[in-house]
């Protein structure tokens, strides 16, 4: 994980912080350390960001999925697929 552009508030006052360095704890965790740009303030802190969920996961993910419902269908079952893929069949189709 990788942190090119970021805008952080302080919890302390609301003013933009300033990352002055990072620390990769993991691939999808890395701390923050922080000053506040507030003259008036001057808090430091250390933040975490972290990756909580893909929206969409990667494509590698899908085919690895795929993979495995593949390889536990019986061979007749692998052979209706292939008849309805060579067919031009559509899953609706399939299902209907």
């Amino acid at each position: 994980m990788e942190i090119k552009a970021m805008r952080i508030l302080c919890p302390s006052c609301q003013h933009t912080m300033k990352i002055l360095t990072s620390k990769q704890i993991s691939s999808q965790y890395r701390e923050l350390f922080c000053d506040c740009e507030s003259l008036t303030c001057g808090a430091r802190a250390v933040m975490n960001v972290t990756l909580s969920h893909y929206t969409r996961p990667p494509e590698s993910d899908y085919k690895k999925m795929i993979s495995n419902y593949i390889a536990n269908l019986t061979p007749s079952e692998r052979r209706q697929i292939l008849l309805d893929l060579q067919e031009g069949r559509t899953e609706s189709d399939v299902l209907n």
